[in-house]
């Protein structure tokens, strides 16, 4: 007795259905237990061409991306009374982070010697 086709595609289509929600599985968990994923890694790559544009700082950050947060570190510290202006534009930067990618940002944290900033 030969299976129908009907089978087949029944079989096809509970496999198929079973390794989706299996990939989506695995994805939450990696997520909820702090996995970078793609987003994380591509807003530090957009921060890292954001600063490399600036001159005087060339080479004096670095950037690390984590799950849900983006660290960019300071080797100098930031002038004397520039903290509140530096507060601005960094929510002015995930703004149009968030405008050129279309989703929520991580939080940004940019850490200099004497003082840390987060949005």
């Amino acid at each position: 007795m030969k299976p129908s086709l009907y089978v087949y595609i029944a079989i096809g289509a509970f496999t198929l259905g079973g390794c989706a929600s299996y990939q989506d599985g695995v994805r939450s968990i990696g997520s909820s237990l702090g996995a970078i994923q793609t987003r994380d890694i591509n807003q530090a790559d957009y921060l890292r061409k954001w600063f490399a544009q600036e001159p005087k700082i060339r080479g004096r950050y670095s950037v690390e991306p984590g799950s849900k947060i983006v660290t960019v570190t300071f080797k100098d510290d930031l002038p004397e009374g520039k903290g509140k202006i530096f507060r601005t534009r960094m929510i002015e930067l995930k703004e149009q982070m968030r405008k050129e990618f279309g989703y929520e940002i991580n939080t940004l944290v940019f850490i200099f010697p004497s003082q840390e900033f987060r949005a």
